[in-house]
């Protein structure tokens, strides 16, 4: 029962910490930190899937995040 409060905490502070982004700064910087944490999320589990049930190491997750993360730095400068 103690796990799923401290889960049910975490996910209220990162709550009322996106609202604050998005009222005392922009609503779409808040919406693009949210954006990047479901994208973290969805690429966690499939990490999680791939490495506890199958026992696979696929580089290619890491690979592929870098790719997109040193286009967009590239495109950025432009």
């Amino acid at each position: 029962m103690r796990k799923n409060l401290n889960v049910i905490a975490a996910y209220s502070i990162m709550m009322v910490l996106i609202l604050m982004v998005g009222i005392f700064q922009s609503w779409n910087i808040a919406l693009s930190i949210f954006n990047l944490c479901l994208i973290s999320a969805v690429m966690t589990m499939g990490a999680n899937i791939q490495w506890g049930y199958a026992g696979l190491i696929n580089f290619g997750i890491m690979g592929y995040s870098s790719n997109g993360i040193s286009y967009k730095v590239y495109f950025k400068k432009i």
